[in-house]
This record gives C-alpha cells, sequence and structure tokens, in this order.
C-alpha cells in the first residue's frame, strides 16, 4: 500500500492514507515520513511510461484476488498496469478499496465506477488525469488519493463526496482552491494541496473539521485567517513566502507547526499555542526568542537552524521551557567555532535538553521500565576509547576464567566422592537380598566391630547414615551367619 505522509524536507506532501489519530514524537515521526516518502517516490519513478496497454478481464481480476465469487472481491490492486482505461468493474458491487495508480488514466469516465457505490478508498496517484470527473455514484468514498497528476483545477468533481475525510491533491497544477469546490467536503479531516501554485486559501474556513494540513512548496504570501479551522493539529506551511502569521492565532489546538523557508522575522503575531509541542522554523530571519516560553510553554522540539540569533545568551530563555528536549540551533551567527564549547554551554544552561544539533547529550536510563527509551545519536563525550574497551574485555576474560577454575574445582570434589564409594557392596547385592537380622541374631560377645574381623577390609565411605546401616549389615551378614553355620 503506498505511503501518504511524505517527509516535510522535500518537494513532496506527507499525509498518511490512513489518518493516525495518535500523534507521535517529532524526531521519531520526520523519520518515518522520510521513510515513507522515498518509497512513494520510487513507487511513482517506477509508474509505466512505455509498453502495451493491458485489458484486463473480470477473471483475470478474480485470478489477482485469489476468489471465485466477485461478491467476494472487497479490494482490487491494479497498480501499475499501464492502463489506459478502468477495466469493467461493474461485477464487483461490494468493492471497498481500489488502487489503480501508477497507470495512464487521463480521466475516470462516468460509467467506471457507476457500480461501485460501496467504495471506501481510491488511489488515482501518479496517472495522467487533468479533471476530477466520473466519481458521482462513489458518494461513500473515504480516502481520495489524487497526487502526482495534472490537475489544473478541481471543479465540481467532488461535489457528491460529502463523506471524504482523505483528500491529497500534492503535486498537481493547481493555483487555486475555491470555497465552491470543496465546501462540499466538510467533513474533511486531512487535506494536503502541496506542491502546487496555490496563492490563496481563505476557501479553506469551509473546511472545519480539518485536522492535518499541508500548504507546503506553494506561493503562498500570507496566510487567511482560518480560526474557522479550530481542529487543526497538524499545519505545514514550510517552503512559501509568508512573512506574517496573524492567520493562525485562533489554532488553540496545534500541536505540530512547520514555518521552514519563509520570510518570518518575528512569530509575536502567532499569538499564544498553549498545545504547541514541536516547531520548525529554519531557514528563516528570526532574531528574537525572548517571548518563546511564554507563548509555547509546552514545547518539546524546537528548530532555530540558520536565522539571525547573534547571542549564545539570548537561547538561555529556553531554561524556562521544562518540557523543552530537543533543540537545533545550528547556522546561526551565534555558533561558535569551538562546538563542544558552545554545546556545552546551552546545555549547562537548559537542563532538560536530550539532544542539541542532532547530537545526544544524555545517555538512556538504565532502569527498567517496559518502554525503552528511543535510540538517540551518541555524542563525542560518550564515545569509549580503545583503551577502555580493552580493559574491560580483559576484566571479562579474567572473570571468565575465575569460573572455569571454580567449576573445575567443584567437579574435581564430586568425582573424588563418587570413587570413594564401596564397591565390594555393589557386588554382594548381586548374589541377592541380604538376610534380615532378628533381634536375637546378633552376638556381642562373639561379634568384632566393623572393620577388625574376617578379611580386615572396611569399606571407607562414610558419607550418610543410610551407607554406614548397609555396611553393617553387610559385615554382619559375613561373619555371624558364616559362624552360625
Amino acid at each position: 500500500m503506498l505511503s501518504t505522509r511524505p517527509s516535510h524536507n522535500q518537494q513532496k506532501p506527507f499525509f498518511s492514507e490512513s489518518v493516525d489519530k495518535s500523534k507521535p514524537k517529532a524526531s521519531s515521526a520526520s523519520s518515518k515520513k522520510t521513510s515513507k516518502k522515498r518509497q512513494e517516490e520510487k513507487r511513482v519513478q517506477s509508474s509505466p511510461s512505455e509498453g502495451r496497454t493491458v485489458n484486463l478481464s473480470v477473471q483475470e481480476i478474480l485470478d489477482r484476488c485469489n476468489e471465485s465469487d466477485c461478491r467476494q472481491v472487497f479490494e482490487i490492486n491494479l497498480n501499475g498496469q499501464a492502463l489506459e482505461q478502468i477495466p469493467s468493474l461493474k461485477e464487483f458491487p461490494k468493492l471497498k478499496i481500489l488502487d489503480i495508480g501508477c497507470n495512464r488514466l487521463k480521466q475516470v469516465l462516468p460509467h467506471d465506477l457507476e457500480k461501485n457505490s460501496d467504495l471506501r478508498e481510491l488511489k488515482l496517484y501518479a496517472n495522467n488525469i487533468t479533471e476530477i470527473t466520473g466519481l458521482d455514484s462513489c458518494k461513500e468514498l473515504n480516502n481520495l488519493l489524487l497526487q502526482h497528476n495534472k490537475i489544473k483545477c478541481i471543479g465540481k468533481g467532488l461535489q457528491h463526496l460529502r463523506k471524504l475525510k482523505v483528500l491529497r491533491l500534492d503535486s498537481n497544477r493547481l493555483s487555486k482552491i475555491d470555497h465552491r469546490e470543496i465546501g462540499c467536503c466538510s467533513q474533511l479531516t486531512v487535506l494536503d494541496i502541496s506542491c502546487n501554485n496555490i496563492t490563496d486559501v481563505s476557501a479553506l474556513n469551509s473546511l472545519p473539521a480539518l485536522e492535518e494540513l499541508d500548504l507546503s512548496n506553494n506561493k503562498i504570501t500570507k496566510i487567511p485567517d482560518i480560526g474557522r479551522c479550530k481542529k487543526i493539529q497538524e499545519l505545514d506551511i514550510s517552503r512559501n513566502h509568508i512573512s506574517d502569521l496573524a492567520g493562525l492565532r485562533g489554532l488553540s489546538n496545534l500541536t505540530i507547526l512547520r514555518i521552514e523557508n519563509n520570510d518570518i522575522t518575528s512569530l509575536d503575531s502567532l499569538g499564544k499555542l498553549r498545545c504547541l509541542q514541536e516547531l520548525y522554523l529554519g531557514n528563516n530571519s528570526i532574531s528574537a526568542v525572548k517571548s518563546f516560553p511564554s507563548q509555547f510553554p509546552c514545547l518539546e522540539i524546537l528548530d532555530l537552524s540558520h536565522n539571525a540569533i547573534k547571542t549564545v545568551d539570548e537561547m538561555f530563555v529556553f531554561s524556562d521551557i521544562s518540557t523543552l528536549v530537543e533543540l537545533t540551533v545550528i547556522g546561526n551567527p551565534c555558533e561558535s567555532k569551538d562546538e563542544i564549547s558552545y554545546h556545552r554551554r546551552i546545555s549547562q544552561n537548559i537542563p532538560s535538553l536530550e539532544i542539541l544539533d542532532k547530537v545526544s547529550l544524555k545517555r538512556p536510563s538504565t532502569g527498567h521500565s517496559r518502554v525503552q527509551p528511543p535510540m538517540r545519536p551518541m555524542s563525542a563525550l560518550q564515545v569509549l576509547s580503545a583503551k577502555q574497551v580493552e580493559e574491560q574485555i580483559k576484566a571479562t576474560l579474567l572473570e571468565q576464567e575465575s569460573f572455569e577454575a571454580s567449576i573445575a574445582s567443584r567437579f574435581s570434589i564430586v568425582k573424588d566422592l563418587v570413587e570413594s564409594l564401596p564397591s565390594e557392596l555393589k557386588s554382594q547385592s548381586r548374589n541377592g537380598p541380604l538376610p534380615e537380622l532378628g533381634a536375637f541374631d546378633f552376638n556381642p560377645v562373639n561379634a568384632s566391630r566393623p572393620g577388625t574381623a574376617g578379611d580386615g577390609s572396611r569399606p571407607t565411605s562414610r558419607c550418610s547414615s543410610r551407607s554406614r546401616i548397609a555396611e553393617a549389615r553387610a559385615f554382619a551378614a559375613e561373619h555371624f551367619y558364616t559362624n552360625q553355620s
């Protein structure tokens, strides 16, 4: 299944096909988005551009789905089959997921999906589609993926998709978004229109259910007031020409905000965002950060790389943000040539930091916890020298040798003890059981002590009372019963 959450640092969009309500930590989320983005690009690049056109019959589709009954087919994957038109799917009335991405489709005809009214997810990415058509019968559709096409305007293609929740139109040729085109999709929670030529996004106010919005890589110069979109939690407006953020002031639920590569000089117009956890401000012109602790009291990750902060002391105000664990300030005028000293000053004055300029400052906790701490890159101060490693290996070898010697010694003791057990008792037991002695069979006058009569032999084992009783019975049987006979 194609990923739908590409990296923010590349020129393609990022949202997931299936919306995940949980909000992962940004450092792990960024790596996941980057990985998924690379997978998507490979899929798009491998889209067939030459070769014969494939026409699939109903039986061929059934064979692909490993089914014999059309009514038991709920998902069909026709990705990368060099299709120029959608094959007949009217025999699959219960179809819910259709992947027809990476083909050569130029449009969806009205009759193509007419009988698939129960369709929930439609993937049409990486085709040659120029306009949105043929979806009027898909009234139950939740996810529509149209990224990497040639769509210039939305038009009336979404008018009947009132249950749509995820819409991807990134990497197309859109120049505008009209509220009359998307206002019908009032339940939309995820919208990705990145990598287009859009300049005005005021129509977004007609989407009050939005939770994730990607506007990156467009030609936006001003963010209008989108206060009606109060549910937005993740917003990406990076790689535009924005200088004023006043339009975001009412987004009280915002947790992740990306504003990299814009013309931002100050965040004062943004107001207070008490839920904000991740803020990415790289490649702007920000010179003052004094107001950050009061504006973003719950900040966990802050990227201020390549801005205009002049002195290290200005960043010490971040010590008032007790939740801050990751800070990136590389590329500012305050950056010192002595990187170790520079990092030490910052880490000493901001004790909550765990990662500074992508370098770990603290070792992971060694306590026994159910959730293991995330892997962090080690700093130069934490790397063990070759001499320390050698000493640890020697100590381990010595401990191992001592343990082996202890085991050998104990084994030798056990071996000697086993060898000292009497052998005569074993040979006598082969001739039959020993006769039982009565209370008056023993004559203390004529009897000698064990080991003093007969051949004078005496068993050497005294390891237990049971063996000693056995020895006494054997001695009595040998001497007393022989004398009586």
